[in-house]
């Protein structure tokens, strides 16, 4: 008897538990469409899923997801939210924009998106580099220490030289691809 007594309210404070997880995960996923409900984009289809089941239907219709970011574009205006189950994902093609947020550090890069590029299959794919460090410290030393290589004055001076080059070596490849046509023709 006190075994299924004990059992009980075992079971109980599990049902509670899974109750009060499912609850927070709920009010979680309404504070992100709240917080990003003001950004256009379509129409959510399910609360849970987002947009999960609009994104494989659009898919379907188009051949890239490329040519689907592009007919949202065309729908939403230069900026939209796509909510893929709780994880809003904001795309921008106003120029204006892109360079506020690259240029405010207010904008910081999300860890969780980029740590998976850091390493993929257990082998170093991007490491921690300008594009895929997280460390806000660690970017900034890094952004100042490539960034003369950027400089105009350095970019003027060597367009130059890359441009010849670039040109020799297409001249080249298409000497050798319009040779190889010849010798069949013959």
């Amino acid at each position: 008897m006190f075994v299924l007594i004990l059992l009980q309210y075992i079971l109980v404070l599990l049902v509670l538990v899974v109750a009060g997880f499912a609850f927070i995960y709920v009010a979680y996923i309404k504070y992100i469409h709240f917080k990003f409900g003001h950004i256009p984009g379509p129409k959510r289809e399910s609360f849970i899923v987002g947009h999960t089941f609009f994104a494989k239907r659009v898919a379907e219709r188009t051949s890239s997801l490329a040519e689907t970011f592009l007919e949202l574009h065309y729908k939403y205006g230069k900026v939209f939210v796509v909510f893929y189950l709780h994880m809003p994902f904001i795309a921008v093609a106003d120029p204006a924009v892109v360079k506020r947020i690259m240029l405010d550090n207010k904008y910081l890069k999300p860890a969780s998106n980029y740590q998976t590029f850091q390493s993929i299959f257990g082998q170093r794919f991007m490491g921690k580099g300008l594009v895929s460090e997280t460390d806000h410290e660690r970017w900034a030393l890094h952004r100042r220490v490539f960034n003369p290589a950027f400089h105009r004055k350095y970019f003027d001076g060597a367009h130059w030289v890359l441009s010849m080059r670039s040109a020799d070596r297409l001249v080249k490849y298409l000497s050798a691809k319009a040779g190889m046509g010849r010798q069949r023709s013959k």
